[in-house]
C-alpha cells in the first residue's frame, strides 16, 4: 500500500518543465509540441504530485518513430500501458525530478482534454480548488498503487472536460 504525497506549487517545475523541453527538441529534430501538463503546471495549486508531465504532440500516426529519440533524450519507455491505451507511448525519468513523458497524435482527442483540462485549472479558481480538495482526500487513503490514485479523479476531471470541450 501506498500514500500519495502532495506538495504547494514549487516555481522550480517551470523551470524543470523547460531543461527537460530543450533535451527532447534537441533530441527529436522532427516537427513536435511540447507541452507541460499535470497538477505542476498549474501555478498557484496546493495540491500537486511532485512529478512533471510532459505532453509531446506528434503531426502523424507513427509513435514508434518516436520512441528512440525519446529514450536518447534520457528517458526509459514503458510498453505496459498500451494495451489500454494504444495511441500513447509513455516514457518515465526517476531522477530528481520524476518525469512523465506522453507521447500522442497532436490532433488526438487524448492531446486536447490535457490541455483544454490545464487551462481550466489555470484560469478557473473554483475548478482548481474542487480539484485540489478532492486530491488532498484522495491523498489520505491508501493505494495499491498511483494509477488507482489516478482513477479516482477521473470522474471529476471528465465532468470539467464535458463543460469546455
Amino acid at each position: 500500500m501506498i500514500k500519495i504525497r502532495l506538495v504547494k506549487y514549487n516555481k522550480k517545475w517551470k523551470e524543470s518543465f523547460y531543461k527537460i523541453k530543450k533535451i527532447l527538441e534537441n533530441n527529436i529534430h522532427l516537427e513536435i509540441t511540447i507541452e507541460h501538463i499535470g497538477s505542476t503546471a498549474i501555478p498557484k495549486i496546493k495540491a500537486a504530485k511532485p512529478i512533471i508531465d510532459v505532453l509531446i504532440g506528434i503531426n502523424n500516426n507513427n509513435l514508434d518513430q518516436y520512441i528512440p529519440l525519446v529514450k536518447k533524450s534520457g528517458f526509459e519507455y514503458i510498453n505496459k500501458y498500451e494495451k489500454d491505451i494504444p495511441f500513447r507511448r509513455f516514457f518515465i525519468k526517476k531522477d530528481h525530478p520524476k518525469t512523465n513523458i506522453h507521447l500522442v497524435k497532436k490532433s488526438s482527442l487524448w492531446f486536447k482534454r490535457h490541455i483544454a483540462f490545464r487551462e481550466e485549472l489555470i484560469n478557473n479558481l473554483h475548478i482548481r480548488e474542487e480539484y485540489e480538495n478532492l486530491k488532498i482526500q484522495l491523498s489520505k487513503k491508501n493505494w495499491e498503487n498511483g494509477n488507482e490514485y489516478s482513477d479516482e479523479k477521473t470522474e471529476f476531471i471528465r465532468s470539467v472536460e464535458q463543460k469546455i470541450l
